[in-house]
């Protein structure tokens, strides 16, 4: 059914620049609809064309780059971002993806100031603090990652990447009772993420509390009964609290 709507939606265009084909607006309609269907390359392909049309279009031009981004070209996706800054240096959201761009680069530094830029004309987004978190993070910032993460999730308390994030620099920073408490925000939000399961666990345990990461592994294992990593980490558990029958038990659960 999708791929007949697909088809139906992708022609319709095709038709419209058969008639025009110097219709810059069906060009852009239908890059948007190769990449709903996860067709970059074509996408490309129609945001070019609209270029050809309007060279100064700032939005296609930050589309196209996005796309360049997804498809690997990372130079090609940096250009068209900066391009479009060029033409509209007012749009937060172009800095920002400039600054993604950056990330997946590994150049971290350019990525940093280009989100300070984002936010320097929009402090309202969480997606920017988390990013720029992660950017941070990469660098060794853990006390600025925290703060990044912290204003992400005061902006949008259900983003349980950034709340996550969170959690983990805090207990990089050994600040164990703050970060238990993220990842338990983070459970309760999204109950299957199981990473948030396991890395609650080796708080609780770090923080020296054995019974209740025990509980905890307990829990998370009713919902992913085949997680081998859940019973090693168990079985350690039970191991040093002196309880071996019950270590050697989850210790072959992790290792069949």
């Amino acid at each position: 059914m999708t791929e007949n709507i697909f088809y139906l939606e992708i022609e319709k265009f095709k038709r419209l620049l058969k008639q025009n084909p110097f219709n810059d607006e069906v060009y852009y309609q239908l890059g948007c609809a190769y990449d709903r269907y996860g067709l970059q390359t074509e996408a490309i392909k129609a945001f070019l064309k609209v270029l050809e049309l309007v060279p100064d279009d700032d939005c296609v031009l930050d589309y196209l780059g996005t796309l360049y981004n997804e498809t690997g070209d990372l130079a090609a996706a940096i250009r068209y971002h900066s391009t479009a800054i060029d033409n509209n240096p007012e749009e937060s959201s172009y800095y920002y993806n400039l600054a993604n761009a950056y990330l997946d680069m590994g150049n971290f530094q350019e990525a940093l100031e280009c989100y300070g830029k984002s936010i320097a004309l929009d402090d309202k987004q969480a997606d920017v603090y988390d990013n720029m978190g992660i950017a941070l993070m990469e660098i060794g910032k853990l006390e600025e990652a925290v703060k990044a993460f912290d204003k992400s999730v005061k902006l949008d308390s259900s983003h349980t990447q950034a709340r996550f994030r969170l959690a983990e620099c805090l207990v990089e920073l050994n600040r164990l009772e703050e970060g238990i408490k993220h990842y338990k925000e983070v459970i309760k939000v999204q109950p299957d993420e199981h990473n948030a399961w396991l890395n609650l666990a080796y708080a609780l345990r770090d923080g020296g509390f054995l019974d209740e990461a025990l509980e905890t592994l307990g829990k998370a294992l009713k919902k992913f009964p085949d997680n081998k990593y859940m019973h090693l980490h168990l079985a350690e558990l039970y191991k040093s609290k002196g309880m071996d029958n019950l270590a050697k038990l989850h210790f072959q659960q992790a290792s069949s």
